[in-house]
Order: C-alpha cells, then structure tokens, then sequence
C-alpha cells in the first residue's frame, strides 16, 4: 500500500514521469518524499478539490460501503457535481464502487485511507458530519445498533444524551453476548461516562451498578484484571446502597475468580466466602448459590481440601434438585465429571462413568460455558487414565466451545490437555504446534494462569522428549513472567510436578528433589498416577526402595480392566525395584507386562522405553534376542523423531558390542544393491550403534561425509532409516 501511494504522489506531483520509456526521478532529492504513510496521504488529500473532500469525509465515516442515494444525500451536491467527484476519486485509486442487489455502493479502498481523512478535519466539523449521516440512517429506518453507535460515538453528545446512551447500552449489551467483549467494554465505558458526564439516566440512577459490573465481567474477559476489579469493587458498593444483596453475593464470586487468576489466593478464597454467606443467607437466591458452589467446588479441588470438597459436591447436587431446571440439571452433571476427576480418592476415580457422563452432556442442551466445562474436564480424566483417543475428542470439543465464545484462556487451558494427548500417543511434532499457538494467545493475556498453562505446555514437551535443559529454561521464563507462582494451587503445582521428577531423573538429581520434599509423597489431584510412578522413580533413585514399592502397590491398588495406564506405569516400577534388588527374572515378568499394556494403551514412546528396560535385562543372558528388541526400539524411536530414545538405543548397541561378520559374496540377485567398501564400513558402524559424529571420527571423514555415504546406502538399498540398515545387515550376514 505504501509503494501504491508513494507512485501516485510521485506522479500527480510531476516528481515521477516517463521519458522516452524510461521513468525518471526529477526531485531534487529524496528526502522530498514524505517517509510515513499518513504524511503521503495527507499530501495526496490537501491536493483535491473540496467537493472530492467532503464526498471522501462521509465515505471514510462509514466504515463499510454507503450506497448512492445515502452519499449522494450527505453530500449535498447536484448529481453531476457529485458523479464528477466520484469519478475523480475512483481514477486516484481511493475509492471503489461496487453493485449489490442492483443497487449501487461505494468504498474506500483501504481503511487507513479513512482514518486519515477523518484527521485532516476539524473535530467540530467532524461531529457535524456524524450527526448528518444518523439523520439520515435513522429517517430510512436504519435499526444496525454497532453502526449507530460507531456512529453516535463520532458525533459526540449534542446528538441528545438520552438516544446516544440507549444506543450505546444496546450494543454494549449484543457485543457482550456474542463475545465481543472489546467492543462491550468500550460501550459499557462511554455510556458510563455519558451517565456521569450528563446526568443522563432517567431510571435514577439505577443503571450505574449494572453498568459497572457489567465493565468489570468484560474486562475480566480481555484478561485485564486490575480494571475488572476496580470496576467490581465499585459495582458492589453501588448496589449496597440499594441493598441488592444478591448482585453483591454475584460481584464477590467474579472477584474471587479475578483475584485468583492474579495470584492473590487469600483474597479470592475470602471474596467467595462472602458471597456463599450472602448467598446462603437469601432464601430466593438458589440461582446464585449454585453459581457460586460451582465456584467453589474448582477451587477447592485446586487448594487439594478433599472433605470440604465433597461437602460441597453433596451441597450442589441438593440445590439443583430445588432449582429443578434442566441447565441446572446439566450444570451438575458437569459436578459429577468433576468429581470423578478431580477428587481423587482411589476408590471413586472413574473413566467409565465420566464417559457416560459427557456423552449426555454432549446430547443435551448445555449452554457453552458449562459445555466447555464439561468436555475440558472429561479430557483431563481421559488423558488422567491413558485414554488419550478419548481426551483428543473431547478436548478438541472443548477448544471448538472456547474459540466460539471467544475466551482466549480457555483456549490456551484446551492446548494444554491436548499436547498431554499428543505425548501420550506419540505425537510430540503435532504438540510443538499447539504450544507455539497456546504461548502466542497467553501473551496477549494478562499475566497468570493462562501464562503459566502456557509455559507448563512447552515444558512439558520438552521434559517428555529428554530435552532436559530446554525444559528448565521454560520454567525459568514462567518464574520471570508470573513472579508470584501460587503454591497454594495444587493444579498447578501438580501440573509442574511430572516434569520436575522427569527432570530432576534425567539429570541425576533424584535425591535432591526428595530431600526438597522431605521425603513424603505430594497428594497428587492432576496426573495422579504419571506422577504417582515418577514420584516412585524418584523415591528409587534416592535409595528409598520400601516406600517405592508401596508406591508401585498404589498404582496397582484398582482394576486392571478399569485403569490399565495406572497397571502399566505400576508393572515398570515394580520392574525397576526388582533389577534394583537383583532379581532379574522378576524383573523381566514386570517389564514384559508392562510393555504388552503399553502396546494395547496405543503409546509406542512408553512401549519403545519399556522395550529399552527389557533389553538391558536381556543383553547378558540373551543377547540375539537383544539384538532384535533394538531393531523394533530403533525403528520405532526413528519413526517417533525420539533422539534422546535413539541415542539411548545406540548407547545399548554398543554396550552389546554387536559386530556383525563380513558377508560372503553377494549373489547374484544382490550385485545391484552390493555397497562399496567405504559404504559397507559406515553401514557396520552404524549397526554398532555409533551416531554420525563418532563415525565421521572413526573413519577419520567429517560427518557431512558420512550424512552422504548413508543417503547413498538408503537409496541403492531401498530402505530410509538407520534401524532398516542394521536389520538388512544381520539379515545378509
């Protein structure tokens, strides 16, 4: 747009021309063209007639395209005056005109354009102009409230304070409920400001609460939390005049959400308090009561207070019953999947039931909020048990529901479940994507909870792949942007626990992490049997062998049928505690298991590292079938992209020390596929396991040389991966 402009300002000015075919600069230099946009168009503006000027004005005020007989009206010209000036601004490349139903419209090209006409005119001018084009909208019959309240926005208040104020409360009021909470906010502020400026509310007064807690829930939404408390704080206090107790009750439950997501936990738990006992208090507010019970259900879940909770989940389901409506009805169901997942007594966790639970939400006529809810939490059950087919579905539902009603932290809370999936079954690459789309959306947040899913998300990734330092960085990065992590809220807490202990066991520092949790075992609400296994991994590495056996009797306290994730992660521990002690055969039973449930769970990362744990147990005692369980780990963690896993299978390689003996000579069906002397040295040392760099060292050629060799020995042979070579090799020997 800039080039357009500057060559249209270059040639009305006579600065640019051609020449005998050749274009030619005649400016005396450079600097005589303006170097910001705004400054080349004003140029080009000032240089018009007044007639194009002002059939500009009022196509710039629209903002979208104005047909003919509305301009034509504004304008204020004869028709052929007015045609003239059209034709003129369509030849500069400023305006357009299109026909839509037969009747003809025009527009500006660019909405920059707009801006700039609109500034080039004096303000009181301008307003003149607004209250021209309300006329004439308004005597055609013109209901579009987001046009006319751009347009009584323009115009100022001498329009009448009573009709712009009715404008701009309905379109507050539409863009609210389609989720333009922007747009809301800004209305809800001007006629705020009308109220205060004009005294223009003949309700006496009564609009002014509503208007205030309506800012502070719209501006709760944009993630601006400072401005949504002042407005609440302020809302509370004009409603206790009037002594709408049950608003108050309301305001406390939207404080304790704000004061939460800043990380003041003291302060949400005391505002929800106030509004339960407000609510409790009122026998017509069970409306409320439920709302905030709901409240308080999640929160308690977070500062892990399991009787409380449940006094609280027996409390909900006796007030819906009263309430007896079916969004109630739906609302508690969504409490039910809660309670399934969040509570986390070992003897009421239950897939199955939240299964059953979120198909009939799904069917039923749930409002998006409480859809959201309800898909969110069965996808943390799912992804909790190692159903991560099922979490995909309904976090995918759950993204959908977010991005309909436009809350970007739900959004950001959707990715970060997914990408738990996306581990789970293997797709790490698919997860990288989510995060960078999560970490984009939670910069435009407010800091806190959404920041702080969003850098668990990339460092989980991270942590999963055994990038270890990566994931520590991400860490570091939270702790800079969100100072004030809250300790208090276990989701969180628990959240950044797995990928402490993956960690803290990759990077050899087991014991420290046990002795920072005087070595007693965290209750776990989030990941509770991931964290469960790797909190017993831990307690092994640090020595600790009979609390790590309780652990792994913990994870295999329930059914297999009913938790076969929480079976699986058991069995490898069990494994791990028996090669510890010595007791190889154990061992191998355990591990043999584990990788069988792995296999049916649909996790190949977990079934190649249980793969790699068999091998170690096998390698002295049955080093052929060693050799085979690395060809499948290679394979697999090739396909995978794993290179930590990959690395680890070469390190057992040569750990085996596997030599494969010089083939005899090839036959005659082989002679197209027979590799050179150079390509057969690169090819065995790759099946001992040696990567690139430790070839290209051996052979004493740089590694890019070797990158070659094995592009050449991939295409004579047919093949395309490391773990095919070695296979190919063994089988030709």
């Amino acid at each position: 747009m800039f080039i357009d402009e500057l060559l249209h300002s270059l040639l009305e000015t006579g600065k640019l021309s051609k020449q005998g075919g050749v274009w030619i600069f005649t400016g005396h230099s450079i600097d005589t063209i303006p170097y910001r946009m705004k400054e080349l168009m004003k140029d080009r503006i000032q240089r018009f007639h007044s007639e194009d000027q002002k059939v500009l004005l009022y196509a710039s005020i629209a903002k979208r395209t104005i047909s003919h007989p509305i301009l034509h009206r504004l304008s204020q010209m004869e028709e052929d005056v007015f045609l003239a000036a059209i034709q003129r601004l369509k030849a500069s490349g400023l305006m357009y005109e299109e026909i839509e139903q037969m009747d003809v419209y025009y527009g500006i090209y660019h909405a920059l354009v707009g801006e700039v006409v609109i500034e080039e005119f004096p303000i009181m001018l301008r307003r003149r102009a607004y209250r021209s084009f309300i006329k004439a909208l308004e005597e055609s019959g013109y209901e579009d409230t987001e046009y006319l309240a751009h347009l009584y926005d323009g115009a100022g208040p001498d329009v009448g304070p009573e009709r712009t104020l009715d404008v701009f409360l309905k379109e507050a009021d539409r863009a609210f409920h389609v989720y333009a909470y922007a747009s809301a906010a800004k209305y809800y502020k001007l006629a705020y400001q009308l109220l205060q400026n004009h005294k223009a509310d003949a309700e006496g007064g009564s609009r002014v609460p509503r208007l205030l807690k309506r800012l502070g829930e719209a501006h709760n939404m944009l993630g601006e939390r400072n401005e949504a408390k002042r407005y609440c704080l302020e809302a509370i206090g004009a409603y206790a005049k009037n002594d709408c107790q049950m608003e108050i009750a309301r305001l406390h439950g939207l404080l304790s959400v704000i004061y939460w997501e800043s990380g003041h936990i003291e302060q949400s738990v005391q505002h929800l308090e106030n509004g339960l006992a407000i609510a409790r208090r009122q026998p017509d507010s069970l409306e409320v009561r439920y709302e905030l019970l709901h409240r308080s259900l999640i929160f308690l879940s977070r500062l892990k207070r399991p009787k409380e909770y449940c006094d609280v989940y027996e409390e909900i389901q006796t007030v819906h019953r009263l309430i007896g409506t079916p969004q109630a009805a739906v609302q508690a169901k969504v409490a039910e999947i809660d309670y399934w997942t969040s509570c986390v007594y070992k003897d009421n966790y239950n897939p199955g039931k939240v299964e059953r639970l979120i198909e009939d939400l799904v069917k039923s006529e749930a409002e998006d909020e409480t859809l959201f809810r309800g898909c969110f939490l069965s996808a943390i059950n799912f992804t909790f048990c190692g159903q991560h087919e099922l979490s995909k579905t309904y976090s995918q539902k759950a993204l959908e529901t977010a991005k309909r009603i436009r809350i970007a932290e739900y959004e950001i809370r959707s990715y970060w479940i997914q990408v738990q999936a996306d581990l789970l079954s293997g797709h790490w690459k698919q997860a990288m994507t989510k995060v960078d789309l999560s970490m984009s959306k939670a910069r435009r947040v407010d800091v806190g909870r959404p920041l702080m899913y969003a850098h668990i998300t990339k460092a989980s990734v991270y942590a999963w792949m055994g990038h270890y330092v990566t994931a520590e960085c991400c860490f570091d990065d939270m702790r800079s942007s969100v100072p004030d992590v809250p300790v208090k809220d276990g989701h969180i807490m628990d959240m950044m626990a797995p990928i402490e202990m993956m960690i803290a066991l990759g990077t050899g520092k087991a014991e420290d992490y046990y002795a920072s949790k005087n070595r007693i075992r965290p209750y776990f609400v989030t990941f509770p049997w991931l964290n469960l296994a790797l909190w017993g991994e831990i307690q092994l590495a640090a020595g600790d062998r009979s609390e790590a056996m309780k652990t792994a009797e913990e994870l295999l306290v329930g059914k297999k049928a009913e938790n076969l994730y929480a079976w699986a992660l058991g069995r490898r521990l069990c494994s791990k505690l028996e090669a510890a002690c010595g007791n190889r055969k154990a061992s191998l039973l355990y591990i043999t298991e584990a990788a069988n449930d792995f296999k049916l769970l649909k996790m190949p990362l977990d079934y190649g590292r249980s793969l790699l744990l068999h091998v170690g147990l096998l390698i002295d005692s049955d080093p052929d079938e060693a050799k085979q369980r690395l060809l499948e780990c290679m394979e697999l963690f090739e396909h995978f992209e794993s290179e930590q896993d990959f690395m680890a299978t070469q390190a057992l390689m040569k750990k085996l020390g596997l030599r494969l003996p010089k083939p005899a000579a090839a036959s005659v069906s082989r002679k197209e596929t027979e590799l050179s002397k150079r390509e057969m040295e690169v090819a065995r040392l790759v099946a001992e396991g040696l990567s690139n760099n430790e070839i290209a060292e051996a052979l004493i050629i740089s590694p890019r040389t070797v990158s070659t060799h094995l592009e050449k020995i991939y295409r004579r042979l047919g093949i395309n991966s490391r773990a095919s070579l070695v296979k190919y090799l063994m089988e030709s020997s």
